[in-house]
């Protein structure tokens, strides 16, 4: 299936330098991929944070309560 993206000239020049010969749905995926690896980053990140300022204890409810919330929403599990 093929679809239309509406974008301004401006935007599309910008893009199209970043992209060079790739084709589009190339060069979307490897731009969707980055994406979910920066969010998958920051959200480590952030963790590893959080985890300096609380317990064992209140650590171990937070991941069980996380676990029980994949479960239940059909998430897939990540290595943190």
């Amino acid at each position: 299936m093929i679809t239309t993206i509406t974008i301004s000239k401006e935007i599309k020049e910008e893009v199209e330098k970043v992209k060079g010969n790739k084709k589009w749905d190339e060069f979307l995926m490897e731009l969707i991929n980055i994406y979910k690896e920066y969010k998958k980053e920051k959200i480590k990140n952030l963790l590893n944070e959080v985890k300096k300022d609380i317990n064992n204890e209140e650590l171990d409810k937070i991941e069980q309560e996380i676990l029980q919330l994949r479960r239940n929403n059909n998430f897939r599990d990540y290595k943190i």
